[in-house]
């Protein structure tokens, strides 16, 4: 498959010089295993992985940057197959880890990212809202307030506040995300439309229904151009 073959690219390069650094080689593996994972090949995401844990080997602390990586990458993986709570099994403890490095918070940020995820997906709302809130006060110091990383943390802690039945809170949020990622992405990107979509059972539960139908007419305009002229929702 496509797949399948651009993993064989990938391992390739990773292996074809022996000379290069391990750290190159793990760091390009574990791309390639976020890469797959995106595109639902968990099995060959999990494999590669374990390649790279292979590689990087097990006389580093726990510290080190690339093996830390390396676990977040594993529970990245595993929860998006939807192994969420093997994900967390692997998360949990790297909280109490500190990575080596000048990236070291933006590893952090990575690891919240993924705690955050695997914990709504396992139903424990409190705690995807907890992470969620460290991961946008983190990302705000190191992006600044206007940042499309900031109005992505905000639609994840508006989806868990949602999850949670905390309305406006949630639309607040959801509001604020779509404004920052338009900016970033334009209004027609399926981001935006993505995060507006998330927004309409919001005010349709507020009864604002007048406004969540013209956004679904929006959004709907924007993935079908040809639709522009169609019927109105009723």
């Amino acid at each position: 498959t496509k797949a399948e073959a651009q993993l064989t690219r990938a391992l390739a390069i990773a292996n074809r010089d022996a000379g290069t650094d391990v750290n190159q080689r793990a760091t390009l593996l574990l791309e390639a295993a976020i890469l797959q994972s995106e595109k639902s090949n968990f099995r060959l995401a999990e494999s590669v992985v374990k390649q790279a844990i292979a590689l990087i080997g097990d006389n580093r602390p726990p510290q080190d940057p690339i093996l830390f990586r390396a676990n977040v990458t594993k529970a990245h993986v595993l929860a998006q197959s939807g192994a969420a709570r093997q994900a967390l099994d692997t998360l949990r403890p790297l909280l109490q880890i500190k990575p080596q490095g000048p990236d070291s918070d933006v590893q952090i940020s990575d690891l919240l990212d993924v705690l955050e995820y695997a914990e709504n997906l396992s139903g424990n709302y409190d705690l995807a809202i907890l992470y969620s809130n460290r991961k946008l006060a983190l990302d705000r110091k190191l992006y600044g307030d206007s940042h499309a990383a900031v109005g992505f943390d905000m639609a994840n802690l508006a989806a868990a506040k949602a999850s949670l039945g905390q309305i406006p809170q949630a639309e607040a949020l959801y509001r604020n995300a779509i404004g920052i990622i338009s900016v970033w992405y334009g209004d027609r990107h399926p981001n935006v439309l993505l995060e507006l979509t998330s927004l309409t059972p919001i005010l349709l539960t507020e009864g604002k229904t007048s406004e969540a139908r013209e956004i679904l007419g929006r959004v709907i305009a924007a993935q079908n151009p040809s639709m522009t002229d169609a019927m109105p929702l009723r």
